[in-house]
């Protein structure tokens, strides 16, 4: 008789507050009422984690994306031929005996070893734009100007200004030579832009231009700086420090050699900005997302309000709690699909959240 009642005791026994709320979790993730009954059976701040934990995980795909960026991936995948061009300039500033180096403050600083009393150079406030020219490649084929190297020491509101000089007909050539665009030019004259790498004392700026054209193909104009950069370093021995006893002088690898030398200084020079992109980012999206669930909490709320609304007792804490509970899956699936589609990862968890709340409101708290 003893045994049978210790039997029935433990066959009778209520299972545990955990493994009811682990229940809910679960089927909670597909089911709203499941979502409903673990809001209302388990304590406020379990709903307050869910929130917090629905708020971080759609970031981790945006975070981790951006972090992935490089300053080099803002040139495009189609370069025109960057690659050759790049380095004609580089040697032609080489065998000119010129040179650009990052100091102790982590300015970049242009020196011409030809002046051997002041080899250090600075050009700032100059009157045209081919007086910050520091060197320039010209196609045998087309005779037109196909890259430019310039520098300048100006402060950033200089800088933007020759920018724009760069980018407009000051850097304008008529079509088929290096003759730059006039006022009297005949009519229906074609022109074009060169491409061009624009090195100051805190950035670097890169625009590649389509060949014969004025039309970008791609560009680079982001915040970059030398501070990733080692006090000595030389931009352009470092750029044509190719082992040559696996590429030969001149062909196509040794191109794409150098360039990716200059690759790797622009994403050296990108990451000081990225550092502050990711966590400015990520910031940002951690606000949105946690203002969406209380937004979304706020409708359900309002959706509730008619007086023939068999739920218009709820009040809003309840309804906050519901959205904690049900916010968990469209987290997880945008932690997932984040990173399967990465330029829609800031927006799948809007439209996910939207989708829950329209669904949890049309099928659980309906006036009928």
């Amino acid at each position: 008789m003893a045994n049978d009642y210790v039997k029935a005791k433990t066959k009778n026994r209520a299972p545990s507050k955990f493994k009811l709320g682990l229940g809910y979790f679960f089927r909670g993730l597909f089911s709203n009422k499941a979502a409903i009954e673990g809001a209302n059976n388990n304590p406020w701040w379990i709903a307050i984690i869910f929130i917090l934990f629905s708020t971080v995980l759609p970031v981790i795909p945006i975070t981790v994306n951006a972090s992935n960026i490089s300053g080099s991936s803002y040139l495009g995948s189609s370069l025109n031929g960057f690659e050759t061009k790049i380095t004609y300039v580089t040697e032609d500033i080489k065998n000119n005996n010129k040179e650009f180096i990052v100091d102790e403050g982590k300015i970049l600083h242009y020196y011409d070893y030809n002046d051997p009393n002041h080899p250090q150079k600075d050009i700032i406030l100059k009157d045209t734009i081919g007086e910050y020219l520091i060197s320039q490649y010209v196609g045998a084929s087309n005779h037109q100007i196909e890259l430019q190297l310039f520098y300048s020491s100006d402060i950033k509101a200089d800088l933007k200004t020759l920018k724009t000089k760069l980018n407009g007909d000051a850097n304008t050539y008529i079509l088929g030579g290096t003759t730059l665009k006039g006022e009297n030019d005949p009519e229906g004259t074609s022109y074009y832009i060169p491409s061009f790498v624009l090195l100051n004392e805190n950035e670097m700026v890169i625009y590649l231009y389509k060949e014969n054209s004025t039309s970008l193909s791609a560009y680079t104009s982001f915040a970059s700086d030398w501070k990733s950069f080692k006090v000595g370093d030389k931009l352009i021995q470092g750029a044509l420090d190719v082992d040559l006893t696996e590429v030969k002088e001149g062909t196509l690898p040794y191109f794409q050699a150098v360039c990716k030398n200059w690759k790797a200084y622009v994403n050296k020079s990108y990451l000081s900005a990225k550092k502050n992109n990711v966590l400015y980012s990520s910031l940002i999206y951690l606000g949105v997302y946690f203002v969406l669930l209380f937004f979304m909490s706020l409708m359900v709320f309002l959706l509730t309000r008619g007086k023939k609304n068999p739920f218009s007792y709820m009040k809003l804490i309840d309804c906050i709690k519901i959205m904690g509970w049900a916010s968990i899956c469209p987290a997880l699936l945008s932690l997932i699909l984040g990173f399967l589609l990465a330029s829609y990862a800031v927006m799948i968890f809007i439209v996910l959240i939207g989708m829950r709340t329209m669904w949890l409101s049309m099928k659980q708290f309906r006036p009928y």
